[in-house]
């Protein structure tokens, strides 16, 4: 198997040739489509990584935000408030255990959420591409 850059340098020369005028036109023809077959197959490859690598440090950055607010209450109520009492009682430990559990289950879920399911519709979205370089920007869903 070649390399993706050495494929799309064999496709170059193909196109162009050392004897340009010894091709035909079916064989240029070809090349070139082999030549865009391998420059889209690169794409792929880095907008896939590039995304895997958006995904991860989003997921660093909320698991991080949301590790702090494992030591404070919160409020049931909207919008929601963290608060910490100056001195706990029975009842505000248990509402301290209770947010700890309800923010370890929220960094699980976000493992979950932002997992490989957003880079497989990411990737079908590319096959769709014609070739136009579009970037889509993903939206942060802090909850």
């Amino acid at each position: 198997a070649l390399s993706a850059a050495a494929a799309t340098a064999e496709a170059a020369e193909a196109v162009a040739g050392p004897r340009a005028g010894g091709r035909s036109a079916k064989a240029k023809a070809k090349a070139k489509a082999r030549m865009r077959q391998l420059l889209l197959a690169r794409r792929r490859q880095v907008v896939t990584a590039s995304r895997e690598r958006d995904m991860k440090l989003l997921q660093k950055r909320l698991t991080e935000h949301y590790s702090h607010m494992k030591h404070f209450i919160r409020t049931r109520t909207e919008p929601t408030i963290f608060y910490l009492p100056a001195t706990h009682n029975l009842e505000t430990e248990n509402c301290l255990e209770e947010t700890k559990v309800a923010i370890e289950q929220k960094i699980g879920l976000l493992t979950k959420h932002l997992g490989v399911a957003d880079l497989k519709e990411d990737h079908a979205d590319l096959e769709d591409d014609d070739g136009a370089d579009e970037e889509e920007e993903e939206e942060d869903e802090e909850e």
